[in-house]
């Protein structure tokens, strides 16, 4: 499923895809729990103009989680849950 935001927003498992449009102000998306996401791959992708960034945090259940650093307009990663730890599978920013 496609979800599109403006605002901070707390992903559920069947959210694979996030674009977010921080036309106002800085955003903070929340990854699903990682145990209930086993397996699956999702992407996070910064589709504003505005020049605020895009800031993905976990739900404090992911062994060694490590985030990207803030998405700028045109950024994108891609998360995978192996049901223990969230794994960044590609950016398309500076780690």
């Amino acid at each position: 499923m496609s979800t599109f935001t403006a605002s901070d927003y707390e992903m559920i498992p069947v959210d694979l895809v996030v674009n977010v449009d921080p036309e106002a102000a800085y955003v903070e998306v929340k990854l699903p729990y990682v145990g209930e996401s086993a397996g699956a791959l999702y992407s996070i992708n910064n589709i504003g103009t505005s020049g605020n960034t895009v800031h993905i945090v976990d739900r404090g259940d992911s062994m060694g989680f490590e985030s990207a650093d803030d998405l700028p307009s045109g950024g994108a990663v891609l998360y995978f849950s192996n049901g223990t730890q969230w794994l960044l599978v590609f950016s398309n920013v500076a780690v």
